[in-house]
């Protein structure tokens, strides 16, 4: 499985399940890992690295802008903090 971020290209080598051998450029998904913690950290990866807004990645992940704030707020840059305040003032 390829991750890529929106509109392209790829971010992140190939990953294998922890039974399988990895070859060259791919990395073993450890045992422990879950559904949720893949979910956490391509979320973490779209807001910090992409700088994808967080209405976007709300919309794209199934969840609110209100968790994203709560849970992500370190990794949601100060501008676009300031933006989001703006649409809460208004509505």
């Amino acid at each position: 499985m390829d991750l890529a971020p929106v509109g392209g290209a790829a971010c992140a080598p190939t990953l294998t399940r922890h039974n399988e051998s990895a070859k060259e450029g791919e990395v073993k998904i450890p045992e422990n890992a879950s559904a949720y913690s893949l979910r956490h950290g391509r979320i973490s990866e779209l807001l910090q690295f992409y700088g994808i807004d967080p209405i976007t990645v709300a919309s794209q992940t199934g969840t609110s802008v209100a968790m994203l704030e709560k849970t992500y707020c370190k990794f949601i840059p100060s501008a676009m903090r300031a933006k989001l305040a703006e649409i809460k003032d208004s509505e």
